[in-house]
């Protein structure tokens, strides 16, 4: 929702949370917006077929994933890339409810905890001489806080 502190919780969402962190089971999941250019120089479009990415919390991995599906990007054109992120906060580390709480709300942007997110993508662009992978990594930087 649209909580963004953890006294703020109401007493039945307070007690689900809990009761998921007893389990050892506190799920995120969310999407990833990044935008892709295809540089208006190109005279044909780009089209990629993957994107290996990385997710750093606080300079530490916490997981990887891939792109869903290939995605063709006009020449002079940007496209929002989504990439779907499904992780338990409990792998992140101990803490209580509180603690997992605010580690959510500050990763989707919102809450008064800054957590600094570094995001590497390696993509792989189809060429006519086959599939060419990016040698390093293309890394967005974000630092989650409020206001």
């Amino acid at each position: 929702g649209k909580v963004t502190d953890f006294g703020s919780l109401g007493v039945v969402d307070a007690a689900r949370l809990a009761a998921a962190v007893a389990a050892k089971r506190v799920p995120l999941e969310l999407v990833a917006h990044v935008g892709a250019t295809n540089p208006g120089e190109n005279a044909v479009a780009a089209r990629m077929v993957d994107c290996a990415w990385t997710l750093f919390i606080e300079d530490r991995q916490t997981l990887t994933g891939g792109l869903g599906g290939a995605v063709s990007i006009e020449p002079g054109r940007t496209v929002d890339v989504p990439l779907s992120v499904s992780l338990d906060l409990v792998q992140l580390g101990g803490g209580g409810a509180r603690a997992l709480f605010d580690l959510a709300v500050a990763i989707a942007g919102q809450g008064s905890i800054r957590k600094d997110l570094r995001l590497e993508l390696k993509p792989t662009i189809e060429t006519p001489l086959g599939p060419m992978r990016y040698p390093v990594p293309v890394t967005v930087r974000r630092t989650a806080t409020a206001n």
